[in-house]
């Protein structure tokens, strides 16, 4: 008996020392988990506070983005009331514009294009004529006055611009 004692002793002692390793490999094990999971808790608690400031960071800047939004509404109806009114008025000036051009051909009394032509070169021979009679009537002036050298100069001046007037052609009536 003393032998089967011995094995079961033995046996017990080998069961015992092999659940030893396995209470030891567990409880190394346990302690390894416990380990990952205390840093796996600090990395998530700093990633958290990261996360909590960031969402801070963001709530300002939501916050600025907002008053942003709403000056800028502020002024674009300020803008949209400047606009209308600069609309007013280039509708006003739209219309005296209108007004003074038609106020202009009235004057003018020529509605279409060959008349215009017609009372320009009306004007240019006016001008023309009036010019000729300003020499002739300094021509008579002169010989009445004493000749100056400043009047001399005076004189072929102005006989050298009517001389180039005179040079340009007018068109004539046919012409049109």
């Amino acid at each position: 008996m003393e032998s089967h004692t011995a094995s079961t002793d033995n046996m017990y002692e080998r069961k015992i020392s092999e659940l030893l390793n396995d209470v030891a490999a567990s409880a190394a094990e346990n302690e390894k988990l416990r380990s990952e999971k205390d840093d796996t808790f600090k990395k998530q608690e700093e990633k958290i506070a990261d996360l909590e400031q960031r969402l801070a960071t963001q709530d300002v800047i939501v916050n600025r983005c907002e008053e942003d939004v709403e000056r800028l509404k502020a002024i674009a109806h300020q803008d949209g009331d400047t606009v209308t009114a600069l609309q007013f008025e280039i509708e006003n000036l739209k219309e005296t514009n209108a007004k003074l051009s038609k106020e202009n051909a009235e004057l003018v009394g020529h509605h279409n294009y060959k008349q215009k032509i017609q009372y320009h070169v009306q004007l240019k021979e006016q001008n023309t004529a009036l010019l000729h009679e300003n020499a002739r009537l300094k021509g008579e002036l002169a010989v009445k006055l004493p000749k100056t050298p400043t009047s001399l100069l005076k004189e072929h001046h102005f006989n050298n611009i009517v001389s180039k007037k005179n040079h340009l052609k007018t068109p004539n009536k046919l012409d049109l």
